[in-house]
């Protein structure tokens, strides 16, 4: 599954939404209470044209530029963060405005955290940065996973009784011999790598499961979740695709 880092995560829950100043007042800036939050939803942007901060102005309509430039986005969707238009603007840059749509835009995820913490909290699933995703979602995500995961296993397994009931009748002076040979292999192949999958998805869904104990490590727990993510995905870029040999494919459907 595609993660896109700017995708909504859920919509249904509650944001808090950002008051943005309008002056560099000193009085306006964010306190230094502020400043002190450091867990796995803070982030600092580097500016006005951070991917962050485009995407938080055009959600929620607001801007960073004293003569009140609008930010537009397009093209975006899961997987495909699109692009951003700027329209009008030129007063310069309010500093204390995108400080502050920083600190809300992280204050949102945190709050989305508060409310999906269980498998039915809520229904989205992950569709961006796991380090930021709810508890709520990874579990979603968990059981999704071992849904697709398990139907493919149990698919590739009913056609490998088949490839090897064909390969038995097949006489070994046949070229199509070799043919079922690579089929059964890459099945053979396949099965073993969703059942790691599988084995991994429980392993993911543990260390989220961690995450409602007191003692629970906010930067230790994410590290260990996403090396298990790394290892799904370097097994993702290993599975090479079915095997195109039109005739022995049709030999399974007529047998089917």
């Amino acid at each position: 599954m595609a993660e896109n880092p700017r995708s909504p995560e859920n919509p249904e829950n509650p944001n808090t939404s950002a008051t943005l100043a309008t002056s560099t007042n000193a009085t306006n800036l964010p306190s230094p209470a502020d400043e002190e939050i450091n867990d796995r939803f803070t982030t600092h942007w580097s500016g006005p044209f951070h991917p962050d901060a485009l995407e938080y102005a055009a959600s929620h309509n607001i801007s960073y530029d004293f003569l009140g430039q609008q930010i537009r986005s397009f093209g975006s969707g899961p997987g495909h963060p699109g692009g951003f238009m700027m329209l009008g603007g030129g007063g310069g840059t309010d500093l204390n405005a995108l400080r502050t749509a920083n600190l809300a835009h992280d204050e949102e995820f945190r709050q989305r955290a508060r409310v999906d913490t269980d498998l039915h909290t809520g229904t989205a699933i992950v569709t961006y940065s796991w380090r930021t995703v709810t508890r709520g979602a990874k579990l979603r995500t968990s059981v999704q996973h071992r849904q697709d995961y398990g139907d493919g296993r149990d698919y590739h397994k009913e056609q490998l009784k088949i490839l090897r009931l064909i390969d038995e009748a097949c006489p070994d002076a046949d070229l199509k011999k070799a043919v079922w040979g690579r089929r059964i292999e890459w099945t053979v192949l396949r099965i073993s790598q969703l059942e790691e999958m599988l084995k991994l998805v429980d392993e993911l869904e543990q260390l989220a499961l961690d995450e409602a104990k007191p003692d629970w490590d906010w930067e230790t727990g994410i590290d260990a979740q996403l090396k298990v993510r790394e290892r799904q995905h370097a097994i993702r870029q290993e599975m090479e695709p079915e095997p195109n040999d039109g005739a022995a494919h049709l030999s399974i459907q007529r047998i089917e």
